[in-house]
């Protein structure tokens, strides 16, 4: 099982920290994306292309998020045009709940630059017809939140997948 986690590039960026910290795995790529939208995009398209990803996870820093809440965004917006998640966030947000993790899901599209490329990213794997689940988890500032406790939840949950236990069921026995 391929997984791509995503992040923005940046000493104090939440999403850069939290993949340095999410334990390597032969299963999951990492990608670090520039500020620069359209480098961006291409970036991610670039690395769909020459690997098939089951998973493609977005993750965010979003200094309006509250707390150390991190938020799963269900749709991504462009012009009026809305794009919906089909990666399961219900099951990883009941994981992570019983790490004492708090999260919610946000229905998302506001203009931003990681709306611009999640909703490109859903936007390629519809037209390509991948089949691959998406999702962006916007994280708070690195400040407001245990990132150790983070990355190693999302380490376990990713190696879950990958083992094919894909029900809440299954992911409570682990």
């Amino acid at each position: 099982m391929n997984i791509l986690l995503v992040g923005f590039d940046g000493s104090r960026n939440s999403s850069k920290l939290l993949l340095d910290l999410i334990a390597p795995r032969y299963y999951q790529d990492k990608l670090y994306l520039d500020t620069l939208e359209s480098r961006a995009i291409e970036e991610v398209f670039a690395h769909m292309e020459r690997k098939p990803y089951e998973y493609v996870i977005f993750f965010s820093m979003k200094e309006e998020v509250q707390g150390n809440e991190i938020g799963f965004v269900r749709n991504a917006a462009k012009n009026g045009d809305v794009l919906s998640s089909n990666f399961p966030y219900d099951e990883m947000i009941h994981f992570l709940s019983e790490s004492q993790v708090s999260s919610k899901v946000e229905e998302g599209g506001e203009e931003s630059l990681a709306n611009t490329i999640y909703y490109g990213g859903l936007e390629y794997m519809k037209q390509k017809q991948l089949g691959t689940k998406c999702i962006l988890i916007k994280l708070p500032v690195i400040t407001k939140m245990d990132v150790m406790e983070l990355s190693s939840q999302i380490t376990k949950y990713f190696s879950i997948l990958v083992k094919g236990k894909q029900t809440s069921s299954q992911l409570e026995k682990e």
